[in-house]
């Protein structure tokens, strides 16, 4: 996409990269002999704030390898809510 703008964030979020660790997630979940709903969605959740936002916004504040237009302090940002919301979901599944 073109930069600049709500197409940054889309760019930061990278959806197919993301898709395919959600699915990820979904594979191991279908392997176990019963699915707890209730953890699968945590779970869901958890790695698509840590690794769809948090890593991927770390990512392109370290070189711009997406070349977005975000601010530095809109990428911290993102990183730091994201994955404060991560580390929630794992202190409340404990």
């Amino acid at each position: 996409m073109r930069p600049g703008g709500w197409r940054d964030l889309i760019t930061v979020l990278h959806p197919p990269y993301t898709a395919w660790n959600l699915a990820n997630v979904a594979f191991g979940a279908a392997a176990a002999t019963e699915i707890h709903t209730d953890r699968f969605i945590a779970t869901l959740a958890a790695f698509f704030l840590a690794v769809g936002i948090g890593a991927h916004a770390l990512d392109e504040l370290n070189g711009r390898p997406l070349k977005t237009q975000l601010s530095d302090r809109t990428l911290i940002g993102l990183a730091v809510a994201s994955l404060t919301g991560a580390i929630g979901i794992g202190i409340a599944g404990c």
